[in-house]
């Protein structure tokens, strides 16, 4: 699939309206695609769960969330993704993630402030637990 990696020979599991996923089982690493410009919560959940499934399945080593076609902040989804959905994948063995943004400034500002007020409701240090880092490219964050 040279569209998503040249370096790894990617299954796709699901490629739909709203997300593209594909993973390399014997890299661990599943990669996500957000494709329009605003994912409604119902979809973005589904689709996260689907991501589950294979981490559930034992391709668990890194995930790839590339957020890079949104121009829309959904707060709610957010606070679900980090509060509810990361800790389940973290029970499951995952904890490697890396993240595309958007280019718009922005939309980063915004994800760091509501990032920020998460961590602050959370007592002790269960989100420093994370690898997780913030990549530029699809490249980078394959690579990283």
């Amino acid at each position: 699939m040279d569209l998503i990696s040249a370096e790894l020979p990617l299954e796709i599991a699901v490629d739909d309206r709203f997300a593209l996923i594909a993973y390399d089982k014997e890299s661990g690493v599943i990669y996500c695609k957000l494709k329009e410009e605003y994912t409604p919560i119902k979809f973005f959940k589904s689709t996260l769960l689907k991501v589950s499934d294979l981490v559930a399945s034992g391709i668990n080593k890194k995930f790839i969330l590339d957020k890079s076609n949104l121009k829309a902040f959904h707060q709610p989804s957010m606070r679900w993704y980090f509060t509810e959905w990361k800790v389940d994948l973290k029970a499951m063995g995952l904890n490697k993630h890396r993240k595309i943004l958007p280019q718009e400034e922005w939309f980063r500002k915004i994800v760091e402030l509501e990032r920020n007020k998460i961590l602050e409701e959370w007592d002790g240090d269960f989100f420093e637990q994370f690898d997780l880092k913030y990549c530029e490219t699809v490249e980078e964050a394959f690579q990283s």
